[in-house]
């Protein structure tokens, strides 16, 4: 009897120590994603759509929760629209709560309320006072004009991966737009880098080959042949 006593205490201890053991490298905390934030440049008034996800390695999301540095809290759910932001730039923060009451940490992106320029200001900015002032398509070499699709933040590296040493660190949100002044060349050859502003300022930076933006090359400029989405003027 004082056996079986013994090998039954025995094995509730060792089933214990077994769960205590499983459990011992307690929760993974969730991670949060911003899918998008559309247009990440508006008018006030204009309605954004946010939408974002979280992954939780040993369970699932239960919670979300959009804020901004103006206006605070903006939503507890994953996708959403809003009509009535703040004038301003707004640090937009995203987190998610996982099954354990855990939140992740923030992912932030910005957005611009009230900006004097959008994407469609910016492209016509580029194709009607830039474009025109440049000595190669003045002389009526081919061309094409690439946009980006998104903004560019402050604190955004764009660099050129030759030797010419270029590196641009952004001090404000800006729209990207890439010049390639020899299409179809497969090294090294004349481009620009065209950098228009939130209230229509614009610099140009004289350049040979893609650029590296973050570390990458961006999707829309390394395809071939480009797509037609991201081409804003070409000659012929």
């Amino acid at each position: 009897m004082h056996k079986l006593i013994t090998i039954a205490i025995t094995l509730l201890l060792s089933s214990i120590l077994m769960s205590t053991a499983c459990c011992s490298h307690g929760n993974e905390l969730p991670t949060a994603s911003i899918d998008a934030i559309t247009p990440d440049v508006a008018e006030e008034g204009e309605k954004v759509t946010f939408s974002g996800h979280g992954i939780d390695p040993d369970g699932y999301i239960t919670g979300w929760r959009w804020t901004s540095n103006i206006d605070g809290l903006l939503s507890s759910v994953a996708t959403f629209s809003e009509a009535s932001l703040s004038a301003g730039i707004h640090d937009i923060s995203f987190q998610v709560k996982d099954n354990a009451s855990a939140w992740s940490e923030e992912v932030t992106e910005q957005l611009v309320i009230g900006a004097t320029t959008g994407m469609e200001e910016a492209v016509t900015i580029v194709i009607e006072e830039i474009l025109p002032d440049i000595d190669e398509i003045e002389q009526g070499a081919p061309y094409t004009c690439y946009k980006l699709e998104r903004s560019l933040y402050n604190g955004t590296i764009i660099e050129e991966d030759t030797e010419s040493g270029l590196v641009i660190t952004l001090q404000e949100m800006i729209f990207f737009f890439y010049l390639d002044l020899d299409p179809g060349t497969e090294h090294p050859h004349n481009a620009i880098y065209i950098l228009v502003d939130i209230d229509g300022n614009h610099d140009e930076y004289d350049a040979s080959w893609l650029p590296s933006i973050n570390g990458a090359i961006p999707e829309e400029l390394n395809q071939t042949p480009p797509d037609e989405t991201y081409v804003i003027a070409r000659h012929p």
